[in-house]
């Protein structure tokens, strides 16, 4: 071989050599890069489900608000399926006496309020129908409650008559 050829044969060997490297520092460079892509999608996936969780536990408590007021049928239908959810009768429930909502100044709000009354409940009973009702229907509170004694209690049981405000508040946007 001559000079010339071993030459062009070096020449050849560092251009294959130098492209291979350059192929192996490029290769390195997209898989550092996908590697950090990556990295940063497993971030925002943990970022998504924590938001997720806020979310689902947001949505298990109990709202102030409403965004829409309920009709009187869906009021007394959530009171009497309360009722008898903590073990009253139906016959206990004296009465459900929904009103129409009544705006709250010149705000965005509403107020809805229901009385309802039931006879012959423990103390414990009532407590219980106050806090399913205020945890069951969005934005309803328990305003105020009266308690009178019930002329059929005996001495061993206590038992109660109470009449109850609820008040639901409402976001609803006036027109202008």
């Amino acid at each position: 071989m001559s000079d010339r050829e071993l030459r062009s044969r070096r020449l050849l060997v560092a251009c294959v050599g130098m492209s291979l490297l350059l192929i192996a520092g490029w290769s390195y460079s997209v898989m550092s890069s996908a590697r950090a892509e990556a990295i940063n999608a497993n971030n925002d996936l943990a970022e998504c489900r924590a938001l997720v969780d806020s979310i689902e536990k947001l949505n298990d408590q109990p709202r102030l608000v409403a965004l829409e007021a309920s009709s009187q049928t869906s009021v007394s239908q959530q009171v009497e399926e309360t009722v008898t959810g903590v073990g009253l009768s139906v016959e206990a429930l004296l009465s459900v006496q929904p009103r129409a909502a009544e705006r709250i100044g010149k705000t965005e709000y509403v107020n809805q309020t229901t009385r309802i009354q039931v006879e012959a409940v423990t103390l414990r009973q009532i407590l219980q129908l106050a806090s399913d009702l205020e945890a069951k229907t969005a934005g309803f509170r328990v305003r105020d409650l009266v308690l009178t004694s019930n002329d059929n209690s005996s001495a061993r049981s206590e038992l109660w008559n109470a009449e109850a405000v609820l008040t639901q508040t409402v976001f609803s946007p006036t027109t202008r």
